[in-house]
């Protein structure tokens, strides 16, 4: 039950914060839900490979095992991004024409993103080495699929789930999202909240926790494409963005905020290096940081607490690593 889900959600803060964060009856609050129950993602991503009979399956990996469960929909999905996948789908185990895919010993993974602004959708192919027929694939899936805006393949880098070299194999490769109200374009590769309904509600929460902007000096550390410093540039402060992903610092840079907007300033470098800098956090009154799921990087969190800043606002993805 949705209710009982969000009740444990809020006992594992609890316990992670109070266990290993040695602060006993943490006071968390009541986990704000969802306003969509499912539907909600707007990427999935899918493998193509060995079901548990031995014959081609494209879907999600088992649990525990190598073995990949065929999945004609998911429900995590949207309409149209579900529609996508099933095209997808029986193109991927038409064994006669792409046996080669599930034969490489690299796996391949199917990434299915969709825009929340206008339900188009943006596929991804992606895994280390050569693809044969890969174009094939694309103009197949274009013909099959209305909602496709384009296709991509990202050349992964061993031994990594993210980064990699996008390059496009037919279409748009770009989708529209919006969040806290500036307009992005996104690559799909980039990174953005899969759920865009609970990303304004976690938006507004920290905008809420940030104060009233007021020409104030903010450090946004980890901030991707800065959807919260574009909402507080709106507000008159005077953002620094600091990303390592030069990509989502190029997005972040031609994303639009609004006319008149000055707009916050990205410096695409490695935060744990940026904060090196005896000047970096000095006369900042505000910090907000979304550290990946592995939280800070070893001695960020220390120097952020020299810095003297007024308030600091921490966007966590794990509760562990937030304790």
């Amino acid at each position: 039950d949705e209710a009982a889900q969000r009740a444990w959600k809020r006992t594992v803060v609890q316990d992670a914060i109070a266990r290993i964060a040695g602060v006993k009856k943490p006071p968390v609050a009541d986990p704000a839900a969802s306003p969509v129950g499912l539907g909600y993602r707007n990427k999935v991503e899918f493998a193509l490979g060995a079901g548990p009979s031995g014959r081609p399956a494209a879907g999600l990996r088992a649990v525990g095992g190598a073995a990949v469960v065929d999945v004609e929909r998911c429900l995590m999905q949207s309409e149209p991004a579900g529609r996508v996948w099933t095209a997808a789908r029986a193109i991927l185990t038409d064994g006669d024409t792409f046996s080669a895919w599930w034969e490489r010993r690299e796996p391949l993974r199917i990434v299915v993103r969709s825009s929340s602004v206008d339900g188009r959708v943006v596929v991804a192919l992606r895994c280390v080495g050569d693809l044969p027929r890969e174009d094939r694939f694309a103009d197949r899936l274009i013909a099959a699929a209305p909602d496709v805006s384009g296709v991509v393949r990202i050349e992964a880098i061993p031994g990594r789930r993210g980064g990699g070299r996008e390059r496009t194999l037919a279409g748009e490769p770009r989708l529209t999202e919006r969040w806290l109200g500036t307009t992005f374009r996104l690559p799909a590769s980039a990174f953005f909240q899969v759920n865009p309904g609970a990303a304004e509600v976690l938006g507004d929460r920290v905008l809420a926790a940030s104060g009233p902007a007021a020409g104030r000096r903010v450090v946004d550390l980890f901030g991707g494409v800065g959807a919260y410093a574009w909402a507080l540039s709106r507000g008159g402060d005077r953002v620094t963005v600091v990303e390592a992903s030069r990509e989502a610092v190029r997005c972040g840079r031609k994303a639009d905020g609004g006319a008149g907007v000055r707009a916050p300033r990205f410096v695409p470098a490695d935060v744990a290096t940026w904060v090196r800098d005896p000047g970096a956090l000095h006369g900042v009154d505000l910090v907000i940081a979304n550290p990946p799921r592995t939280g800070f990087p070893k001695g960020v969190a220390e120097v952020v607490a020299r810095g003297r800043a007024a308030r600091v606002v921490l966007v966590s993805c794990d509760p562990a690593t937030l304790a």
